[in-house]
């Protein structure tokens, strides 16, 4: 599980808005014309709070409290703290569905700087500890592979060293609270004899 908060910045890379009404002086008749779409990129700042799980005798179990690595113990190359600050980058593509409503696909990638949000990250540590100090399942959850146990002997590399990022495909859906719609307004103006042409 992951919750973040972002503060981004959007850089319209190119825009098709054409919003308006065309006008037949001779009948008055307005014929509705509107176009919107926007392509984006963007970056920014956030802040992540993860809590990697896995599952244990059927039931979800979250990793950072059983120290899978050892860094109760002090032992660790990194420490798990469950927030880490992020860097989001994207692509995105929005489109107007009338003069308050935005549809949108975008795509991000968040850099973190943490290698924890999959509690994997340094060495392999001794299970006879994490049993006994800790319990079975923090020994079980340390290396649940059960075949080729010599290749995952304490001290042994358990993942990479790197930090941690992660991908995702948002759909999205805006409302403008800002837009006025003049036409209406100047419409209401008319009715009440404060506006004349």
């Amino acid at each position: 599980m992951i919750i973040e908060l972002q503060q981004r910045l959007e850089f319209i890379v190119f825009s098709n808005e054409k919003v308006g009404n065309r006008h037949n002086i001779n009948s008055h008749r307005r014929k509705s014309r509107g176009r919107n779409e926007q392509l984006y990129v963007f970056s920014g700042a956030g802040i992540s709070y993860f809590n990697p799980k896995a599952k244990y005798n059927g039931k979800w179990v979250a990793l950072r409290p059983l120290s899978t690595e050892g860094q109760v113990f002090g032992k660790a190359e990194g420490e798990v703290l469950g927030l880490t600050a992020t860097i989001p980058f994207g692509l995105g593509l929005r489109m107007g569905l009338g003069s308050f409503w935005r549809l949108g696909i975008e795509a991000s990638y968040i850099k973190t700087f943490t290698d924890y949000i999959d509690d994997v990250h340094g060495k392999y540590f001794d299970p006879a500890i994490l049993a006994s100090e800790i319990g079975p399942e923090a020994a079980y959850l340390s290396n649940p592979s059960t075949q080729n146990t010599s290749w995952f002997a304490p001290g042994q590399q358990r993942g990479d060293i790197e930090n941690d990022a992660y991908f995702y495909l948002n759909l999205t859906l805006a409302r403008n609270l800002t837009y006025k719609n003049y036409a209406k307004q100047r419409k209401k103006m008319v009715k009440r004899g404060k506006y004349r042409f």
